[in-house]
């Protein structure tokens, strides 16, 4: 295999490469395992099904009313979160199926939280969770709060095309998320994704990694998270 996934006390689950992978080389190509425009979006552009667009129209989503400059304590937390309300409702909604299953393999850092970003959170997943509007068999408050805390440390933004200056979109991918951060990485991502029914082809929804310098068989590989 071209790479494997290695769990380390200090490191937690992390990819090791499998093979030498020359400078410039795809290390790995992912879909995401779910993906929406970021929000708010035009509808014509996040396609939201019927399912989520009910949940839209009982909430259409917190607006960033704060600080999202991260200047305010809790400010960075509370405007990422603005901002994936719809890939929030888009994982959800995959609660039961072998997606949900990958999802909850990541981490949420929970314990690690500090008590403002807690309690947007926390603010948050109450919303979500009344806006889901859901019988005893659906996703939980504590769900909505674990799938939260999860797109903070976890999801990436994306560009639909190469001339985007700033993400238009955002993902979660959970293999991509096995890498570590390394201010010296050894890999990069090129996060060019077409938007939901605009790919021509599979490969369109697929991000590249790619190493950035040669890495050797049994080294972990890092990207840089800024």
């Amino acid at each position: 295999m071209d790479l494997h996934v290695r769990s380390d006390p200090a490191l937690g689950r992390h990819l090791v490469a499998g093979r030498t992978f020359t400078r410039g080389e795809v290390v790995l190509a992912a879909a995401p395992d779910v993906w929406a425009a970021i929000w708010p979006s035009p509808l014509h552009l996040s396609l939201p099904s019927p399912a989520e667009l009910a949940i839209l129209q009982r909430n259409p989503g917190v607006q960033v009313s704060r600080a999202a400059s991260g200047g305010e304590p809790g400010g960075e937390a509370f405007a990422v979160l603005a901002a994936a309300w719809l890939l929030a409702i888009r994982a959800l909604l995959t609660r039961g199926t072998p997606t949900w299953a990958r999802l909850q393999t990541l981490d949420d850092n929970a314990s690690l939280r500090d008590p403002a970003d807690a309690a947007v959170v926390s603010h948050f997943a109450e919303q979500l969770h009344a806006a889901l509007d859901c019988d005893s068999g659906g996703p939980t408050l504590s769900d909505c709060s674990r799938l939260l805390g999860a797109i903070l440390v976890n999801s990436f933004g994306t560009r639909s095309t190469v001339s985007e200056a700033a993400p238009d979109g955002l993902g979660l991918f959970v293999c991509l998320s096995l890498c570590n951060h390394s201010c010296d990485a050894n890999a990069f991502c090129d996060f060019v994704c077409a938007r939901a029914g605009e790919a021509s082809s599979p490969e369109e929804y697929k991000v590249s990694l790619r190493a950035s310098r040669p890495i050797e068989i049994g080294e972990p590989v890092h990207i840089c998270y800024n």
